[in-house]
């Protein structure tokens, strides 16, 4: 009846260890997560204290902004005031210039028909002349009857000599004024031309104007509704940074909550390792005596086959214990090489799986030196790492160092040996509760490390996670 009644209570041990350790992982991953939230508060809260101190700048580039575009208006006004005067002035100057063009059309149809009265005179100063000679000819022929009549007619040809000469000097006159005014003519057209085209700028000048005038008219309105805009964004800022105050002193205390549980189920669970191994210490059959005799047995054999390396010459002692741990360059997590590692991986590894295939619902089996240094591991667990670390954290564990809280008082422990229960960790924040046997490893009469078997007391679907069948499935979904 007493061995019943303690195997029972090992039984409850072993329940409530697992189910603190799986409760404490649980907790662990909440006072994860809300590390991440205070993180993330804090961040927010710095930003939002950002944003509120460059209020005040926000502020004072919108005042700015609203006195340039005042100006700007005021300056428009005045440009448009001076476009209006300078096309009114154009309009004046090219009606005159357009009056003088045609007092100049006018002007040279004067000196036109000036030109032809000249001619006019020309002609009949030429013909008084032919008159002057035969009335002179007529004079000669007369003799002294003739001689006053020679006089008159030299005098008529003097004085046509003289018109002559009056209308070629008159004619010459004209035809420079009439040059002149030709020219004037056409430098007054193109005048007129130009202040059309003038007058044209200056009336899309005009349109242009109005349009930048309407264009910042448009800006200060929109200036006023950001001002409106900015003042209720800061309203709400100042309201969620209250709230996101309040939200963060929540959150701290629940974290610091979830701390204090977390280290309660921490001690739960030591207090109920101690009390599981003590009685299993006691050679009562409980129901993990079976899982304790196969680690036992199966440490046996790895002290035997390193014994068999060092006295065949496979190996020498101090490669057996070397600790020059030198990293793998590039591997996530870490992984190191010593000089064991040859050996472990050739001799080891396939008791370490023929180990973990004969034990009841067995998770795996490692070796650890005492700096909780694991030189090989099952095949499965072997794989070379890829470019996800928590993937590697998986399925990559050979060649690191994985020490908690379980593997160092087994390290420590000088007991046959320590049977334990802890959170294995999975990668991407899984775990899983496992039951483990950890039994002193002796090579060549000095302690190295111990032997753990890791197996379960139910094949869950987290268990089912570390199979071939789930390596072959995640290789598949990486493809």
């Amino acid at each position: 009846m007493a061995e019943a009644a303690i195997r029972e209570i090992a039984r409850g041990c072993g329940a409530l260890v697992i189910e603190c350790a799986e409760v404490g992982g649980h907790v662990a991953a909440a006072a994860e997560r809300t590390k991440g939230t205070l993180a993330g508060l804090a961040d927010f809260d710095q930003a939002a204290a950002a944003l509120s101190q460059h209020r005040g700048s926000v502020g004072a580039a919108i005042a700015h902004a609203r006195q340039s575009s005042h100006m700007m208006k005021q300056r428009l006004d005045h440009c448009r005031a001076t476009v209006v005067n300078s096309a009114a002035g154009f309009t004046q100057l090219s009606d005159l210039v357009l009056d003088l063009n045609q007092r100049m059309e006018r002007i040279m149809i004067a000196l036109d028909q000036v030109q032809q009265t000249t001619g006019v005179i020309g002609a009949i100063a030429k013909q008084t002349n032919m008159l002057a000679l035969n009335a002179a000819i007529e004079a000669s022929r007369a003799g002294a009857a003739g001689q006053a009549f020679a006089v008159v007619a030299t005098e008529v040809k003097k004085l046509a000599a003289d018109t002559r000469q009056a209308t070629l000097r008159i004619e010459a006159t004209i035809s420079a004024l009439a040059s002149e005014g030709a020219a004037l003519g056409a430098a007054i057209a193109e005048g007129t031309e130009s202040g059309a085209r003038a007058r044209q700028g200056l009336e899309g000048i005009h349109q242009a104007i109005d349009e930048l005038g309407r264009f910042v008219t448009l800006i200060d309105a929109q200036s006023e509704s950001v001002a409106a805009s900015s003042d209720l964004i800061y309203s709400s800022i100042a309201t969620a940074q209250n709230e996101l105050a309040a939200a963060a002193e929540a959150t701290r205390i629940n974290r610091e909550t979830l701390g204090e549980v977390t280290e309660r189920l921490a001690r739960l669970e030591a207090v109920g390792n101690q009390m599981l191994d003590r009685i299993t210490q006691t050679g009562i059959a409980t129901d993990d005596a079976g899982h304790v005799a196969l680690g036992r047995e199966h440490a046996a054999r790895i002290m035997a086959r390193v014994e068999q390396g060092l006295a065949r010459g496979e190996i020498d002692l101090a490669s057996v214990f070397d600790s020059d741990y030198r990293p793998v360059a590039g591997t996530d997590p870490a992984q190191f090489t010593t000089r064991f590692n040859g050996f472990a991986d050739r001799a080891l590894r396939p008791l370490l799986d023929a180990a973990t295939a004969a034990t009841p619902r067995g998770i795996g089996c490692v070796v650890l030196d005492r700096n909780g240094y694991l030189p090989t591991h099952l095949t499965l667990r072997s794989q070379p790492q890829g470019a996800d670390p928590e993937w590697n954290n998986t399925w990559s564990r050979h060649r690191r160092i994985i020490i908690g809280p379980c593997e160092r008082r087994a390290i420590e422990s000088d007991a046959p040996f320590l049977l334990n229960c802890y959170r294995m960790a999975l990668g991407n924040n899984e775990f899983l509760p496992i039951k483990s046997v950890f039994v002193p490893l002796v090579f060549g009469g000095r302690r190295w490390g111990v032997f753990e078997l890791a197996y379960v007391d139910e094949m869950t679907a987290q268990a089912q996670a570390l199979t071939a069948e789930a390596l072959a499935r995640t290789r598949r979904a990486a493809a």
